[in-house]
């Protein structure tokens, strides 16, 4: 019964910290300025993170590039071992 008590007050607690939370945003973005604000802020960070995900596309193409040639060189030298013998 305790449990259910403790429970109760937690989900009240986590309510009361959802409204007050809701309430907050609400007053944020009722000014058109604040909505512009966090419009542009938000393009923005859209921005950086298409940049940084063309960035880690490139690495990565690099990464494989490199790979193959490791790989293609050991096969040259895997090549030339077994014709040889």
């Amino acid at each position: 019964m305790a449990e259910k008590d403790e429970n109760k007050g937690i989900n009240t607690l986590g309510i009361a910290m959802l409204s007050a939370l809701a309430g907050a945003l609400a007053v944020v973005l009722s000014s058109e300025e604040n909505r512009k604000k966090i419009k542009e802020k938000v393009s923005e960070m859209l921005e950086q993170g298409a940049d940084r995900l063309e960035e880690t596309g490139e690495k990565l193409d690099q990464i494989k590039e490199k790979g193959r040639k490791k790989i293609a060189e050991k096969l040259d030298e895997a090549s030339e071992k077994i014709s040889v013998h």
